[in-house]
């Protein structure tokens, strides 16, 4: 067990990056991606990491207007953490 809860919402927030590559390279429907994303975004929020907001702030904005670019998307949250 991580005692540390900074450490634990790392984990969870590259857990949540992981699993977003894997929806976005599967082509899962965008209801999931975009489910996917608002949790990832707090643990990103919590992970006390920096981070790029413009990437999130291009990122948020393609997830208000579906449909989703899956490979625009994916290439984008790549350049997310800046550490």
């Amino acid at each position: 067990m991580i005692d540390n809860e900074q450490i634990r919402n790392i984990i969870k927030l590259g857990k949540g990056l992981e699993r977003l590559d894997l929806y976005l390279s599967l082509d899962l429907p965008d209801s999931d991606i975009i489910r996917e994303y608002r949790r990832m975004k707090q643990f990103l929020a919590k992970s006390k990491l920096r981070y790029d907001e413009g990437v999130i702030n291009t990122a948020d904005s393609m997830t208000v207007e579906p449909p989703l670019n899956h490979k625009n998307l994916k290439n984008l949250l790549r350049n997310l953490i800046t550490e």
